[in-house]
Formats: C-alpha cells, sequence, structure tokens
C-alpha cells in the first residue's frame, strides 16, 4: 500500500479513524442502553388482544434500531462521523430519543424499574406529561456516562432535531413529528426499521465505506475484535475489562490517547485512572472546560491594564490579529481537507472561543510572570510587540483545543493554516506549560510529542528560518559540551569519544532553561539570533556584577537589576566564559553600541548549575536536539545490548555529522541519522546488530513512524527546468549484503 496514489491512502486512514471510532463508540453504547432498557426480555412481547395485529417491539429490536439510526445518521455528517466526542454525544441524544419514545407510549416492560431518569409516576401509571412533551435525559446520562452536557445540547439543537425533521419529510420516519414520538408504535416501528436499513444499504455502496451494522452480529467478537459478545456470560463483562480490548492504536497518527514520549517522562502529572477512550476524551475538554470557567474570550481587566501601562498599547493590535486568525481559522476549518471533510461553523466557532478564553488566560499569567521578574517601571511593550510570539502562541491554545476534540486537524495542520514555521512555533510550548500548569496530563504529552516533532523534523526544512539563523553566525553548530551546562555532560575520554548528555534532565521544565526564559529571552524569542556578550559570573573577578547562574524551580532565588551597555561581539565556538552570557538586543540597526533593558537576573543559593558557553535561540535550540538524540540513543542503545563504549563512539558519529555537515540534515529527519550513526559504527566495530535488528528496535520507540525510512531524501536536484526537486526513496532500505561486510 505504500506506492497507491495519496488519496487512496488518505482514505484507508480516514475508513480505519471511523473504524476505530465506532469500535470505542459501540463499547459504551451497550452499557448506557442496558442501563435504561430492560435487557431481560429478549423476545418480542405479545399482543394484548387478538385485534392488536403486530406486536410491540422487543429490547433486542430496539437495540438494533437504535444502533442503525446512529451509524446513519453519523455518515450523514462527516464532521462527526470521526470525531470521537462529536460522535458520543450523537450516540447520546439517539439514546434519549428512544428512551422519550419508550416513556410516551407507556412502555413499562421496555424500560427498566431501576432506572434514576424514569419521570415521575411512570410506574404507577400517574404520570403527567403536558401535551405528551417528550422527557429528556441528556443531563443524566452527561453525568453518569462522562458526557458533556453543553456539547450534547449542541449536537442535539443544531444537529439532531433537524436531521430528525428530515427523515420525517421523507417519510423515512413515521410518528408523530411535532414531539419526534410513535417511533416505536407496532403500526410505524417494523416500516422505520426497513427505512433506515435501506438508506444506509445505500450509504454504504454508494460511500464506500464499511457497514458498521457488524457490531451487531452475534460472532462480531470474533470477526472484528469487538469488545464483548452480545450473549452469555461476556455480557456481564465490566466496561474497564471491556475496553481492555479494544484494538492496539497505539502506533496510529491520530491515534484517541497518545503514546508517552521518551523525553519529558518525569515532569508528567501521575497518571488519572480512566476506563475507555471515550472517558479520556470527555474528561479533557471538560478539564479545559473548568480551567477557563469564568474566563472571557477578551482581555480580562486586569490585562488589559497591564497593556495600558506600555509605552505602546498593545491591546488593538493583539485584539486585531486575533481577529483576524480566529477568521482564518473559522474559514480552514470549514473547509475540506487532506485530513478529512470540513466541519460546520457552529463547531468551529466553540472551538475559536475556547482558545481565544486560553489565549488570554496564557497570555495573562505570562504577562504577570515577567512583570515580577522586573521592575514595576519596566516598560513591556517589547515582549507584548512581537507579532511572531504572539501569532505562534495563539496557534498553540488552537492546537490544543482541536486535539482535546480529537479533531480530524493533526498537527502540523496549524502550522500550515497560519503559515507559521516550526522553529519559532516550539519556543512557545514551554511558556505555556510553565505558565499554565493546571492541563490535563494528555495535553502535556500531546505538546512534549509535537515540540519532539519539530526538533526532529519540521525545524529541519528547506524553508525553515534555522538555515538563515545559521548563515547569520557562520554555520557554526555549537557542540554539545557548548550549549549544555558542563555539570550535567559525561567526562570526555580520548578513547571513547566525545562528551554526551548524561542523564535524562528535561529541556522543558529543567533549570537550565530558566536563563532562556526570562524577559530576554521572551523578547527575541522569535527574533533572528543575536549576538552576545559574556559576563563574568564569579564573584572574585568582578563582584559589582549580577551572578548568571539559574536556580531550580524549588531553589529560592534572589534577584538584582543591572543595565548594561556591552559592544558588540561575534559569536564564536568558544565565544563567552564557561559560566554564561546574556543576550543584546540592538537598538537601531547599524548601531555599533547595543543596550540591554533592565535586566532581571536570578541569582541561586546553591552553585550546583554552571551556564554553559552558548546560549540565545541557536544554544537552545541545539541543546535540545542534543536531548532528544541522547535519550533516543540511550533507548536504543539499551534495546541491542550496546555497550557503553560503543554508545560514545556513536554519539561521537552523531555529533560531528551535525557540527561539521549541518547541511545534510536539510529536509531530512534527525532519526535518519540517528540509525545510520548506529548501523556504521556497528559494522565498522564488527558489531552482530543487523540493519533489521535496529529497524525492529526503532519501530518500538514511541515517535516512530515508517515514513522517516519508507521516505528518505536521497539527493537534491538543482536543475532550474525541474525547480529544484528533491529525490525520494519510497521503501525501506535493504540490509547491506554480509559479503561487503569487511568493507
Amino acid at each position: 500500500m505504500a506506492n497507491l496514489p495519496r488519496n487512496v491512502c488518505d482514505k484507508v486512514d480516514r475508513l480505519e479513524r471511523n473504524f476505530a471510532v465506532s469500535t470505542v463508540i459501540f463499547r459504551k453504547f451497550e452499557p448506557i442502553f442496558k442501563s435504561i432498557f430492560n435487557f431481560k426480555s429478549r423476545t418480542r412481547d405479545r399482543p394484548g388482544s387478538r385485534k392488536q395485529r403486530r406486536p410491540p417491539c422487543s429490547y433486542s429490536e430496539v437495540f438494533a434500531f437504535c444502533w442503525d439510526l446512529f451509524v446513519l445518521a453519523k455518515g450523514n455528517f462527516p464532521a462527526i462521523s470521526d470525531d470521537l466526542v462529536n460522535s458520543y454525544h450523537l450516540l447520546l441524544c439517539c439514546v434519549d430519543l428512544l428512551f422519550a419514545n419508550a416513556v410516551i407510549a407507556r412502555r413499562k416492560n421496555l424500560l427498566r424499574a431501576e432506572f434514576e431518569g424514569l419521570p415521575p409516576g411512570f410506574l404507577t401509571d400517574s404520570m403527567d406529561l403536558q401535551n405528551d412533551s417528550p422527557p429528556c435525559i441528556i443531563d443524566h446520562l452527561c453525568s453518569v456516562f462522562e458526557g458533556l452536557v453543553l456539547e450534547a445540547k449542541q449536537i442535539k439543537e443544531h444537529f439532531w432535531k433537524p436531521y430528525l425533521d428530515k427523515k420525517f419529510d421523507t417519510r423515512d420516519l413515521h410518528g408523530n413529528r411535532e414531539n419526534l414520538s410513535g417511533l416505536l408504535d407496532p403500526n410505524n416501528f417494523e416500516n422505520n426499521c426497513k427505512n433506515i436499513r435501506r438508506e444506509y444499504d445505500e450509504y454504504v455502496l454508494k460511500k464506500g465505506d464499511f457497514d458498521e451494522r457488524v457490531f451487531l452480529e452475534e460472532d462480531a467478537h470474533k470477526q472484528i475484535g469487538s469488545p464483548s459478545k452480545r450473549d452469555g456470560a461476556d455480557r456481564n463483562m465490566s466496561d474497564e475489562v471491556s475496553a481492555r480490548r479494544a484494538l492496539k492504536l497505539e502506533k496510529h497518527p491520530q491515534n484517541f490517547i497518545p503514546q508517552t514520549p521518551l523525553t519529558n517522562r518525569r515532569y508528567l502529572k501521575e497518571k488519572e485512572i480512566r476506563i475507555t477512550p471515550v472517558s479520556t476524551a470527555t474528561q479533557i475538554v471538560s478539564r479545559l472546560q473548568a480551567l477557563l470557567s469564568g474566563q472571557k474570550s477578551s482581555p480580562s481587566e486586569e490585562l488589559s491594564s497591564m497593556f495600558q501601562k506600555c509605552k505602546e498599547n498593545p491591546s488593538e493590535t493583539i485584539l486585531a490579529r486575533v481577529k483576524e486568525m480566529g477568521q482564518t481559522f473559522c474559514e480552514k476549518y470549514t473547509q475540506p481537507s487532506d485530513h478529512g471533510t470540513g466541519s460546520p461553523m457552529d463547531f468551529a466557532k466553540r472551538r475559536l472561543s475556547l482558545a481565544e478564553s486560553l489565549y488570554y488566560s496564557v497570555l495573562e499569567k505570562i504577562t504577570k510572570n515577567e512583570i515580577q521578574r522586573l521592575s514595576e517601571s519596566q516598560d513591556l511593550s517589547g515582549l507584548l510587540g512581537h507579532e511572531t510570539f504572539h501569532s505562534c502562541l495563539f496557534a498553540c491554545c488552537l492546537e490544543i483545543i482541536i486535539f482535546a476534540y480529537n479533531s480530524q486537524r493533526v498537527f502540523p495542520w496549524i502550522l500550515e493554516v497560519f503559515n507559521l514555521h516550526g522553529y519559532y512555533f516550539y519556543r512557545v510550548i514551554e511558556l505555556l506549560l510553565r505558565a499554565e500548569d493546571g492541563l490535563p496530563r494528555d495535553i502535556v504529552k500531546h505538546l512534549n510529542r509535537t515540540e519532539e516533532m519539530i526538533l526532529q523534523e519540521k525545524a529541519w526544512a528547506g524553508d525553515s528560518p534555522l538555515w538563515q539563523a545559521l548563515e547569520d553566525c557562520d554555520r557554526e553548530v555549537p557542540m554539545c559540551a557548548d550549549c549544555t551546562p558542563p555539570n550535567q555532560v559525561e567526562a570526555a575520554s580520548p578513547t571513547q569519544g566525545s562528551v554526551m548528555p548524561q542523564t535524562m534532565m528535561s529541556p522543558m521544565r529543567h533549570p537550565r532553561i530558566q536563563e532562556l526564559s526570562g524577559p530576554l529571552h521572551n523578547k527575541e524569542v522569535h527574533s533572528k539570533p543575536v549576538s552576545t556578550a559574556s559576563l563574568p559570573c564569579s564573584p572574585a573577578s568582578n563582584n559589582n556584577n549580577v551572578t548568571t547562574t539559574a536556580s531550580a524551580p524549588t531553589t529560592p532565588v534572589k534577584t538584582q537589576t543591572v543595565i548594561l551597555t556591552i559592544k558588540e561581539a561575534p559569536v564564536g565556538h568558544n565565544g563567552g566564559q564557561q559560566g554564561g552570557s546574556t543576550t543584546v538586543i540592538p537598538q537601531s540597526k547599524g548601531s555599533d553600541t547595543l543596550t540591554t533593558e533592565t535586566v532581571t537576573q536570578q541569582q541561586t543559593l546553591s552553585s550546583s548549575y554552571i551556564k554553559p558557553k552558548r546560549t540565545g535561540s541557536l544554544g537552545m535550540f541545539f541543546r535540545k536536539v542534543y536531548h532528544v538524540l541522547n535519550i533516543r540513543l540511550r533507548d536504543m542503545c539499551a534495546k541491542l545490548s550496546i555497550s557503553e563504549e560503543l554508545r560514545r563512539k556513536i554519539w561521537t558519529c552523531l555529533e560531528h555529522c551535525l557540527v561539521n555537515h549541518i547541511n545534510m540534515m536539510k529536509d531530512r529527519n534527525i532519526d535518519q541519522l540517528l540509525l545510520c550513526s548506529i548501523y556504521i559504527i556497528c559494522r565498522v566495530t564488527d558489531q552482530p546488530n543487523s540493519f533489521q535488528n535496529i529497524m525492529k528496535c526503532y519501530r518500538r520507540q514511541p515517535q516512530a513512524d515508517s515514513h522517516v525510512y519508507r521516505s528518505v531524501l536521497l539527493s537534491k536536484n538543482d536543475s532550474p527546468q525541474k525547480g529544484g526537486a528533491t529525490t525520494r526513496k519510497e521503501k525501506t532500505l535493504p540490509q547491506t549484503p554480509e559479503k561487503q561486510k569487511g568493507k
């Protein structure tokens, strides 16, 4: 299938995701239905008199009709069909409809007497329904089965009811259109079932979709891995045990529960107890809504007052930018794309409103943090005036929201919408996570995975600003020892190779990022790399200068304020004394003198941290790249039983390629460099590790994707006639013949 056309592969991907959604939805459907309807009666009820020609419908018939009606409705809403959260709420609407029909029809034998949502007096025939208005149990279903009331009611009003009205107009459903009742009446039910089945047959043949009624088959658990039988002892299986039989979706690019990346695991919160992917998805959205409760989709009064304190009030610019980006998002979100069909405008506006609330909330917290670091009189126009910073921060908030809803739009779709570069985007992830520590665990994992995707591939794209940043510093790539604190690297050995990171420290929350996340870094975070000048950090050398060592988040810190005027100095490979440097921002173009604004430096009470030689944008980028490579290499070496000495040699090869041949990384993935380095070193050192074995271990890493080794850039064609087209190899690289082993 790797050689099939792109549109065919996309169709297969959508079918796979749609099947995965249906699998987890059906797993929730049976327990919900069984808690409301009396499943003990499995056959048709006998007619009460001879005049009644058709007996009332049974539990199993209503169960099948409910599922048929649901899958037909889901198929008619492409924006819902492969969206887990929306599909689940559509199912709740369908169950609510049939419950209301059973209540209005006074079907006491069909409903469970223990169900708490029964109207008062239903069991004693004293129920009073005004004009036979159907009861609604959406609130009850959401509270018991972890749904979202607001989301479910929006689906019911804007999709479900108009869809039913259409079915009554086309005579596909028979009953009382005014209150959507009468569907279960003996004279209507059989025709309703036939019409829904016929229409769904036409849909399957026309759309080429798979028949989701297969879940109703008695042997579905054998044919497709359905979570439980519909008869026998397995019907008593708990939902928790049933959930464990779900299809394995870990390697799917659009999985429901993201795998935990190798990096930053120690900084994740304790795993929460959940049962199914549906519960996970709804809890994430619920947590986000609770987090943003009371937050408006506009600047708060406190944030507006912070804007007013700036010399140049950025309020109008920020509001205009958010409005423009919001319109672009709604336009793109509702349009069909390679990722799937477009979503309704109501969905887009709802997602946008939550993202705006999150954006202003995070921006307010970031601004407060900067005010705490700076003096009260410090002007924040520099930070709040960076257009790229705000664009990336708002795009990151949108990414969080659409991920929470299991949207069809997966990263890097958000970058394509706003034409943003991953080299800029990844920097706001750290700022957002430090400012908003109440995000759900799975969102933190997703952002961590997003950062890794950028570091491993997106930032190396041919049009990435990274290459211009390297040009500005004469293509001088820092070595690991230069951009990593000296006390966090292994000691170098002439026989074992160069230094490499010693521990699996997190680049997201580790203290070493404090120096890069202060007010200066925030101001230059999205600008081109600027020059640095070294500051002595030893009190013995100049006791009047500020100490630049950073402290751990839990360590009490002291702050000092100093205004520096420093001559511009080029950044060299060994530029800056050991102990650190500070970033300076040009006053004007062409000026010989650079002046920093008032800087708040953190002075630690302990000397356990030593600042690296290279800081700034490039220093932080390569520090994180080395960190990701280090973690993945250690994991691969552990799985391949590679010795420490050989691991150091592999690291030396990796570092040499990055420092001396950085151009080879353009339009490539660092995992390709990692795999090749492991294979080459194992070959030249006569180690028994075949390429096939290396690939087997690589596929077990969380970030592994087949395109890394199936679509490898081999060369670039610089011919102007072909526009510099790239050549890629679209199949797995073959193993080197053993007869070439000695070469």
